[in-house]
């Protein structure tokens, strides 16, 4: 079985400052036939973003990058490729603004990332030829970047704020928000019961998010400074229904998904358990076992830390 390894951009950012924490990641280089690893897509903007803003110093990107990058698969280097969207997404999704493929794209993106050693490089933003024939030209800049990830943010707050304009006197419990959810999401289809399983992480994840933002006394307010890596969380969480494993090095991450109630919190381990499960090779005891042969060929592992802020 060969799992699908997804880094955030804590985990990228603790190899590249010698974080301790992240020390086992680059212990899983012997592993990479069987584990297909690669870097968030919201990693990529905001790691571009830290090295245009120097939060990441630019001699140990190049110093230490190569650790992650010997790591990744090289045919999709950043997680989600059109499969795994394909099938991470509950409802319809987006059609694509070309025909080629994701991977194509990702493997373009991150060598222009990975190859960075000044903000020239960086901005560069190379042309390369994709399966079809076409040109296709990457633009990078700071602006561009900063949109990226501001939009993401933006989006989880305007859902949060829009809640709270709607509902307002009535503070539901976390496990009634998350019946409204499935129901909403799922009632009626002749498959029912196993997309609820599926989806048994992220409808019950968000939804303590949507309670925690109705209660009374100190509702959760998405647009504080630490609440901003919130958003990432969230899409991360999807992943779980792959089904995947998600590897953290964020505490607050790890209970709001075991305070979620969901019976996917096997699926949520840190770095050390991961490469430990990789040695041993039980990492498919963490899975739903409804869904452990389901993708013999590609079961996916997603790695993230909370930002550090």
């Amino acid at each position: 079985m060969r799992f699908r390894v997804v880094f955030d951009t804590t985990v990228v950012r603790g190899v590249i400052h010698r974080d301790s924490a992240a020390t086992p990641l680059e212990k899983l280089y012997p592993y990479r036939e069987t584990l297909s690893m690669a870097i968030a897509d919201n990693a990529v903007a905001e790691l571009a973003l830290a090295l245009y803003d120097a939060r990441l110093d630019w001699n140990e990107w190049g110093d230490r990058i190569h650790l992650v990058d010997r790591l990744l698969d090289r045919t999709s280097p950043i997680f989600p490729d059109d499969r795994e969207l394909e099938h991470i997404s509950i409802g319809p999704v987006a059609e694509r603004d070309t025909a080629l493929p994701r991977h194509e794209h990702s493997v373009a993106i991150w060598d222009l990332l990975r190859r960075a050693r000044a903000l020239d490089d960086l901005m560069r933003g190379p042309s390369f030829t994709g399966s079809d024939g076409v040109e296709y030209w990457i633009e990078s800049s700071k602006e561009l970047v900063t949109q990226l990830v501001a939009a993401h943010r933006d989006r989880w707050r305007n859902t949060i704020g829009e809640l709270q304009k709607q509902i307002i006197g009535h503070h539901p419990t976390q496990n009634y928000v998350a019946e409204v959810q499935f129901k909403a999401l799922f009632g009626g289809r002749p498959n029912e019961a196993m997309l609820r399983e599926r989806y048994d992480g992220y409808v019950r994840t968000i939804s303590r998010f949507f309670a925690l933002a109705l209660q009374h006394r100190s509702p959760y307010d998405p647009n504080t400074e630490k609440r901003r890596g919130d958003s990432f969380d969230i899409a991360l969480v999807m992943a779980l229904g792959l089904p995947a494993l998600i590897c953290t090095l964020d505490d607050r991450l790890r209970t709001h998904v075991k305070e979620s109630g969901s019976a996917q919190v096997s699926q949520v381990l840190t770095p050390h358990e991961l490469f430990e499960g990789a040695e041993q090779g039980n990492l498919s005891t963490r899975l739903p076992e409804r869904f452990r042969d389901e993708w013999y060929h590609g079961t996916y592992v997603v790695v993230t830390k909370f930002l550090e802020h």
